[in-house]
């Protein structure tokens, strides 16, 4: 017969274990590897889907998750720097956890084609992610790093995380992320030993002195290429294109930005040209076609599901993080085994 205090410590460990568990448990990350959902901001992407090798079978469940992730949002280097990265997971979270962001927006374009024009403005839910620069691998300059991504949506943004509904794009054969626009400021390669930024930020403080101003340019002629899982500015099809149209990341995006300890405010304009040098190796285009186009998102600080919370400096053009005691983790590791040890003294002071 198994002795009071052998079950007791019996069930300690199952609470260290549960801790371990419950920690790794949230979000898309749930290993260190780059297939779908599985590390920073993920793999493939020619359309946003999946590739029609073996039918159906690939795609899992055939209902459409509506759950928010934060798939292309952490870069794949940086990725390994946070708490939740799978083999590189730690009992505590660090400041390479970074800061979420969620809100609003709008994305508004111009398309003009041989038979027609069209102006339309769309109505946007966009989840952002602040993070800083780890110190491998080197190469990129920028001082911190913005993943953003956007989607269409009329539901309001306190249903945000129940709104992201996945959706077939034309050509796949499986359901995939809605998104219409997002962007890696800062990427990783598939190795995660090499890393490079997608745009060269400047910073500066604003007037108000409680805020961190910034721009963007796109970088020219990137080596290796941007991919869509790094970059990505399509639309469902419209009048003056009879099919949807992926038009990558244009070469001539621009961003202007700010950023509090509580607040997010993201701006990006650009065009594309089908004729431009930029698309002539794609297939199947409208030569005519010509887009131009505005982004822009309001948004506030996540506290449900950061670990770390900006602390923006007077009059100072870096970020800090600071730990975020009121956000995920909060029964992180050491929680589940301080709640599991009381739990287990009152069971055996009750059975002696």
């Amino acid at each position: 017969m198994v002795s009071h205090g052998l079950f007791a410590w019996i069930l300690l460990l199952l609470a260290i274990l549960d801790g371990g568990v419950a920690r790794r448990g949230g979000g898309d990350h749930d290993s260190d590897s780059d297939s779908s959902g599985g590390s920073g901001d993920g793999d493939s992407d020619s359309g946003g889907g999946s590739s029609d090798n073996s039918g159906s079978s690939r795609c899992g469940s055939e209902t459409a998750s509506s759950a928010l992730g934060t798939t292309y949002l952490v870069p794949r280097h940086a990725w390994n720097w946070t708490s939740q990265s799978g083999a590189y997971a730690t009992d505590s979270p660090t400041i390479y956890d970074g800061s979420y962001f969620q809100g609003e927006g709008y994305l508004s374009y111009n398309m003009s084609g041989t038979q027609c024009q069209r102006t339309k403005q769309l109505r946007l839910l966009g989840y952002a992610w602040v993070g800083p620069r780890p110190p491998y691998p080197i190469g990129p300059e920028n001082p911190f790093i913005i993943g953003f991504k956007a989607w269409e949506s009329s539901n309001a943004v306190s249903e945000i995380h129940t709104s992201y509904t996945q959706i077939k794009w034309e050509g796949d054969s499986c359901v995939s992320q809605p998104d219409l626009f997002r962007i890696i400021i800062t990427r990783g390669s598939a190795s995660r030993d090499a890393a490079f930024d997608t745009m060269a930020l400047n910073v500066s403080s604003s007037l108000s002195g409680d805020a961190v101003d910034f721009n963007a340019t796109t970088v020219t002629d990137p080596d290796p290429g941007t991919s869509d899982s790094d970059g990505l500015f399509r639309l469902r099809a419209a009048s003056c294109a009879s099919r949807e149209l992926d038009m990558h990341w244009p070469d001539t995006t621009v961003m202007q930005g700010s950023v509090t300890n509580t607040t997010l405010e993201l701006s990006f304009s650009g065009s594309v040209d089908m004729n431009s040098t930029q698309y002539q190796s794609y297939g199947n285009r409208d030569e005519d076609l010509k887009v131009n186009f505005t982004v822009t998102f309001s948004g506030h600080f996540d506290g449900v599901n950061s670990t770390h919370a900006l602390n923006v400096q007077r009059g100072n053009q870096s970020l800090a993080w600071i730990r975020n005691s009121a956000g995920k983790g909060v029964f992180d590791g050491w929680g589940y085994i301080l709640v599991g040890a009381v739990g287990i003294q009152m069971l055996v002071s009750n059975m002696w």
